[in-house]
């Protein structure tokens, strides 16, 4: 009989514990999801032939995220574990105009084909020469 009261009392403890360890386990805050991740290739080409912008600056960011690098000779810059959504896509070079857009990524490879277009030169107008350019003297 005992030997009983002594089962009986353990088996009270162990679904006690049991309890107290679901109840606990059911006021935390659940984990949060992981956001999925994608790579983006971004190409840098020359509007109008094509060409490679080589070591142009390629910006992303889409809430904390940020990252940036430069465009290799092929005018390729390839991120990984961007966030899926919306991501502001920013590249500046030399000589370019600035091109800036948001866009959505999804789960898997993305792919962003960027044109810039060169800044105006300061090339004289035909029937201006250099006198004219420089102002009075």
């Amino acid at each position: 009989m005992i030997v009983r009261r002594f089962e009986r009392f353990h088996l009270c403890v162990f679904l006690a514990a049991a309890v107290v360890t679901i109840a606990a386990a059911r006021d935390q805050e659940p984990a949060p999801t992981p956001t999925p991740a994608s790579t983006a290739d971004v190409v840098v080409l020359v509007k109008g032939n094509g060409s490679p912008v080589n070591q142009a600056d390629v910006f992303l960011s889409a809430g904390d995220y940020q990252d940036s690098m430069h465009t290799d000779a092929d005018g390729r810059a390839r991120f990984s574990e961007v966030p899926v959504g919306a991501v502001a896509v920013q590249v500046t070079a030399t000589g370019w105009k600035t091109f800036g857009s948001d866009v959505d990524t999804h789960a898997g490879r993305n792919r962003l084909t960027v044109t810039l277009e060169p800044l105006p030169s300061a090339t004289p107008e035909p029937g201006e020469d250099d006198d004219e350019r420089q102002g009075p003297r």
